[in-house]
């Protein structure tokens, strides 16, 4: 029988994973993280990454650029958190605006005085 198991309470195998877990003082450098960070992004079915910027820096990612939507935006964020090797992602990135709102509310064709 293989594989990693732990017994629980009711002394049951149950599987655990040690996926993740490297050797002592390894560290994804900046560039490793930023191709898996970029591949990511344009794998996934849900974001569309055309418009977003990705900068890695001693493992803290920043996102910037304009996405379609606020879900985006989160999904993006979310994504570039479960990386490996990313310590922290700050999400700058802005939902686009469309038609004729801006975002301070006001209609952009809308005619003056």
């Amino acid at each position: 029988m293989g594989g990693n198991f732990r017994v629980s309470e009711g002394f049951s195998r149950v599987p655990t994973s040690h996926r993740g877990k490297g050797p002592k003082n390894y560290t994804r450098s900046d560039e490793q993280i930023m191709h898996e960070v970029s591949q990511r992004l344009m794998d996934h079915d849900g974001i569309d990454a055309s418009d977003i910027e990705v900068a890695i820096e001693g493992g803290d990612a920043t996102l910037n650029g304009t996405v379609p939507t606020l879900q985006m935006k989160r999904m993006a964020g979310e994504l570039v958190e479960d990386t490996g090797g990313v310590s922290n992602c700050q999400n700058n990135l802005r939902v686009a605006t469309t038609g004729a709102k801006r975002l301070d509310g006001a209609a952009r064709d809308e005619p003056r005085g």
